[in-house]
């Protein structure tokens, strides 16, 4: 008897941790989201290539994890104090909010300031009249008491207007965010990370891949970044995070997709490269995925070979085919197909005599 309630019991304690794994999940999917993502470019002095680029991608993939986003490009200091404002509202009903930020920016007097387009600044005294307190967002973020909100500034790149200024201080300073919060810098505070040579920048580019892979928590996320950040940089450039979070959190709480080993064995036998991890998401679900040119069977997560052409073709009845080819570097790969539907001939039936 007392063997057979032992196994009862067993059970039931096994559904109970199955029912509070699934109802964390479901909260963590359920949870309002906002964001409001900014990026300044077109300066006349000192004009940056990445950070429209960077928001963009940083928009994009914020609205494929759910969140609710605004935003905002080249934008004047008007425009910028605007955003800020409806961003505050917006948290007030909202469990998690998220502020990204790319563009110049600097320190004056240990306090950070963002750099609209159209500044004109000639001395260092007219930074608080032309620009933005970074301190604002993170104000805004402590009146609405929501439950957690992410910071995230990828502004740490030389001052334009450093000639006319006495101070030599470099980069953004370090300053301490609402309880609940995690406050993101794309490099060490003091330091100044480069704009990047490619489509985007460094630290956005390798932030948004960790971002989307299933499973991975958010101070897992930001130390991914760290370590790829640091390698392509040749250490030259180091992520910074402050953190007072007390709740666990997921960009991506998805548990059916599968994280694999980043290692890739070169069948050449020269020793391990990094792998590209191929994450494919299809419209509609049922759609049949093939890499053409090779022989294993496609599943999340594979690992290639990086820097290499690979042929994808996906399928679907009722549905055009999609087959292109891609390039794959290394890391996590994420390729967004939405297949067209075919369009069915008109028949036309002639029933004259």
């Amino acid at each position: 008897m007392s063997i057979v309630f032992f196994c009862n019991l067993k059970i039931v304690i096994r559904a109970l941790l199955i029912l509070l794994l699934l109802h964390s999940v479901v909260s963590i999917a359920s949870q309002t989201r906002t964001a409001l993502v900014i990026g300044n470019g077109g300066y006349k002095s000192e004009p940056l290539r990445n950070p429209v680029n960077d928001a963009n991608l940083m928009a994009s993939t914020l609205t494929r994890l759910g969140f609710k986003v605004e935003r905002i490009i080249n934008a004047d200091r008007k425009t910028m104090r605007i955003a800020i404002r409806a961003f505050g509202r917006r948290l007030g009903h909202s469990e998690v909010g998220l502020f990204y930020y790319a563009g110049h920016g600097m320190q004056v007097k240990g306090k950070n300031y963002l750099i609209p387009v159209g500044a004109d600044i000639a001395a260092e005294d007219e930074v608080i009249d032309e620009a933005v307190d970074a301190s604002a967002v993170l104000r805004k973020m402590k009146t609405a008491e929501n439950k957690l909100n992410i910071a995230i500034f990828d502004a740490c790149r030389n001052n334009p207007f450093a000639r006319s200024f006495r101070s030599s201080n470099r980069g953004l300073a370090r300053i301490e965010g609402p309880s609940g919060a995690l406050i993101a810098y794309a490099t060490a505070p003091g330091s100044v990370a480069a704009d990047g040579s490619g489509s985007n920048g460094i630290y956005t580019k390798h932030l948004v891949n960790a971002m989307l892979t299933p499973g991975v928590s958010i101070e897992q996320v930001f130390k991914r970044v760290r370590v790829k950040v640091r390698e392509e940089s040749h250490d030259q450039q180091t992520p910074w995070e402050s953190s007072s979070l007390m709740d666990d959190f997921y960009f991506n709480p998805r548990t059916t997709g599968k994280v694999v080993d980043d290692e890739f064995v070169n069948p050449s036998g020269n020793g391990k490269n990094k792998a590209a991890n191929v994450y494919i998401d299809v419209k509609p679900k049922n759609a049949r995925i093939q890499i053409i040119n090779i022989a294993s069977k496609f599943r999340q997560g594979i690992a290639l070979e990086p820097n290499q052409n690979y042929e994808i073709k996906i399928s679907a009845q009722g549905y055009k085919p999609y087959r292109k080819w891609h390039k794959l570097e290394y890391g996590e790969q994420y390729v967004d197909v939405i297949l067209e539907r075919e369009e069915k001939p008109l028949v036309i039936y002639d029933y004259a005599r």
